[in-house]
């Protein structure tokens, strides 16, 4: 049996020994080169990663450039509104004395109307009639200019609002 053996192990390995120099004989073992250095095509292929890398670095950076003029774009708006508030608030709207006008204008309107309105005789004098449309002029006149100026002073506060 172990004849058996050790001639079947020869037999194997002239049979390996014959397959390889079959193969070795058939397929050329070494390599042919293509005619290009591979240095030159790995240092072409750092480039352009280190050119991509670059370009995606520079678009962040551009990005978080044009985010910071933004803000402080934004900033500045914000400063000017506080600063416009701030003096907006200096200037103190006087609603008590304007309230006080109003009423003043009311009572004058009623004693103005008093006997051309109210309490009117028969005959309505030229010089009666002329002396109320000039004191209801002038009481319109001022209503008009203190209602501008509350107007005025209300766009400004609706201005800080946005």
């Amino acid at each position: 049996m172990i004849k058996f053996l050790s001639r079947s192990l020869i037999i194997i390995g002239a049979c390996l020994c014959a397959c390889m120099v079959l193969y070795a004989q058939s397929r050329d073992t070494t390599r042919v080169r293509n005619g290009k250095d591979s240095t030159i095509n790995s240092f072409v292929i750092k480039m352009q990663a280190f050119a991509k890398t670059s370009a995606r670095k520079s678009a962040d950076e551009f990005a978080a450039d044009k985010a910071t003029l933004a803000q402080n774009s934004i900033f500045k708006q914000i400063k000017k509104t506080v600063h416009k508030a701030k003096i907006y608030l200096k200037t103190n709207v006087d609603t008590i004395g304007t309230r006080a006008q109003l009423e003043m204008t009311e009572k004058n309107f009623v004693t103005a109307g008093n006997g051309v309105f109210t309490n009117k005789g028969k005959v309505q004098t030229f010089r009666n009639l002329t002396a109320t449309a000039k004191i209801l002029t002038e009481l319109l006149n001022k209503a008009n200019t203190s209602k501008a100026w509350l107007d005025r002073h209300q766009e400004q506060l609706i201005g800080f609002r946005h």
